[in-house]
C-alpha cells in the first residue's frame, strides 16, 4: 500500500517546502520496483532526444532531472526529463522516483500558487518520444482547448519572448530551485 502523504493549504505550501518534504514519502521504504526498477543512472551521457530539443526551451535543472518548457505558450507547459535510461515513470529506482515526483508536486504548487493556475494537468505518456518525460501543465476554463488534454488538441499558439522565458527561469529559481545546466 503507498505511504499517504499529507496535503497542505496551497496557499500556505511553498513549491521549494513540498519539493523537500515529500521526497522521501512518496513510496515506502523497500517498495518492490522489479527488473526494470534498477534502470541506470549516468549524467555524464545524458542526452535530450532530437524532438523535446526542438519543441521546448531548456529551463535549467532540478533535483529529479531536466526542466524544459513547452514552446507553445498558449499553456504553461513544463516538462521534466529525468536523466536515466528507464523508459516508464514506474521504472525508476525509488529514491529517482521520489525525487521526480517531489519536483512534479513543487511544479505543480508553483504553478496554483504563483502563476494562479486552478488546474494542473499531470502525464508521463512516452508514445511519440521514448525518452522518459514528464508533462506538467498549468490549465484554466479559458486556455485554447479546455477542457480538452494539450496533447492534440492544442492549436499553434504564440512563442515566448526571450525576456518571458528569463522571467519565467527566475520565478523558479526561487520557488522550485531551479539550478542551471552544467
Amino acid at each position: 500500500m503507498l505511504a499517504s502523504v499529507p496535503i497542505a493549504s496551497a496557499a500556505v505550501v511553498s513549491a521549494k517546502n513540498v519539493r523537500r518534504s515529500i521526497t522521501s514519502a512518496i513510496l515506502p521504504a523497500g517498495w518492490p520496483l522489479g527488473k526494470r526498477g534498477r534502470a541506470r543512472y549516468n549524467p555524464r551521457v545524458f542526452t535530450l532526444h532530437p524532438q523535446l530539443q526542438a519543441d521546448c526551451h531548456p529551463l535549467g535543472k532540478l533535483t529529479g532531472g531536466r526542466l524544459l518548457l513547452h514552446r507553445n505558450a498558449a499553456v504553461t507547459w513544463f516538462i521534466l526529463v529525468p536523466e536515466t535510461e528507464a523508459a516508464d515513470l514506474l521504472d525508476l529506482p525509488e529514491a529517482q522516483l521520489n525525487s521526480i515526483m517531489a519536483d512534479g508536486r513543487a511544479l505543480s504548487v508553483f504553478l496554483k500558487n504563483e502563476r494562479n493556475f486552478p488546474k494542473v494537468n499531470f502525464g508521463a505518456i512516452g508514445n511519440l518520444v521514448p525518452q522518459l518525460h514528464l508533462h506538467i501543465v498549468g490549465r484554466t476554463p479559458e486556455d485554447a482547448c479546455w477542457p480538452q488534454p494539450v496533447w492534440g488538441n492544442l492549436p499553434e499558439g504564440p512563442a515566448y519572448t526571450e525576456p518571458e522565458i528569463e522571467t519565467l527561469r527566475n520565478q523558479l529559481i526561487e520557488h522550485c530551485d531551479l539550478q542551471p545546466v552544467d
